[in-house]
């Protein structure tokens, strides 16, 4: 019978550690290269969500910045349009970001993400709100105070974006580099304070507010065929259908416009016919068309048809109304 030394069996048990701490130590580095290329995978995929939302506030930062530059020379609707525009676009992108489902290894930079949209978002906010009120008041300490607001947060906004993209550079992720973003460019800060961009508004002559609608047509069906001693000829058959078109010449939106047409027998043997119409709204450059039939004509009359729309503090009254006077000819 043979007996085991103490010292094989001290090298055995020597061998069989060595060969446990091996195979942990090849598990562990297999494990640490899955987690790693899955978290490198999540990554990837939550900056490639986060990609349209960033393009969206490069977008805007182009925008506003062309709009500082050309402010004294750009009509007030025009101005009104981007930031209404502005804040709809900010509103979508940061809804995007906020319902984004943040990896834990995407930490380092989706919080940075976060505040820069949260900030260009209130900063575009604020920018509309103060300068719908500069439009009017360009002296307004109020609004010019909310033009400093928005503009800090503008700041806040390009540092958070910078830090996202240098911790983006940092990881490990294949990802395509962010592109630069800066809502407030370098070296145009006097054109990014509250006081000039005051003194800017004050200058343009069009951003007050201007009430302007007008009667821009008015068309006959039958159409006049000629014209005898300055009374326009209409054919007698069928009925009468006049055709107005209400434009909004002013730089504001138009509610509740009030159009009257009026139709005037020349001999006065019969009242005039009023008829009244309200255009709920219409933009700024916009036009509508008001169609009127079978209006009561006699053949062999003379007539007018006079139609008139009208807003309070309209700037050009001289454009309110159009009239035709024809004669409802018999056939020939």
């Amino acid at each position: 019978m043979s007996l085991t030394r103490p010292l094989d069996r001290r090298r055995r048990r020597r061998r069989l550690l060595g060969a446990l701490l091996a195979v942990s130590l090849v598990a562990g580095i297999a494990a640490l290269s899955v987690r790693f290329e899955s978290e490198r995978r999540q990554i990837a995929e939550y900056l490639d969500v986060a990609r349209p939302p960033v393009t969206a506030y490069r977008e805007l930062a182009t925008d506003l910045g062309a709009m500082f530059l050309a402010i004294e020379t750009t009509e007030r609707q025009v101005l009104s349009d981007l930031l209404d525009g502005a804040i709809t676009e900010a509103d979508a992108a940061h809804m995007t970001l906020d319902s984004l489902d943040t990896p834990a290894a995407a930490g380092p930079f989706s919080g940075s993400l976060w505040v820069a949209s949260s900030s260009w978002r209130a900063g575009i906010g604020a920018l509309s709100t103060a300068l719908e009120v500069l439009f009017d008041a360009p002296e307004d300490p109020e609004a010019i105070a909310l033009i400093d607001a928005a503009f800090v947060e503008f700041r806040v906004g390009d540092r958070a974006y910078l830090r996202f993209r240098e911790a983006v550079a940092a990881s490990e992720a294949e990802v395509r580099e962010f592109p630069e973003i800066r809502f407030l460019p370098r070296d145009t800060e006097l054109l990014y304070e509250g006081e000039s961009v005051a003194q800017r508004l004050a200058r343009a002559t069009d951003l007050t507010t201007r009430h302007d609608v007008a009667v821009s047509d008015l068309r006959l069906d039958p159409e006049p065929v000629a014209e005898r001693d300055g009374v326009a000829v209409v054919p007698a058959g069928g009925t009468l259908v006049a055709q107005a078109t209400i434009s909004n010449a002013g730089n504001r939106p138009e509610s509740a416009i009030i159009v009257t047409l009026l139709l005037i027998r020349a001999d006065g043997a019969e009242p005039p016919l009023e008829l009244q119409r309200v255009v709920e709204s219409l933009d700024p450059g916009a036009a509508t068309t008001l169609t009127y039939e079978e209006l009561p004509v006699e053949t062999g009359r003379i007539y007018e048809i006079a139609v008139r729309a009208t807003v309070p503090d309209d700037a050009a009254p001289g454009n309110d109304n159009l009239s035709i006077v024809f004669v409802w000819s018999p056939p020939s």
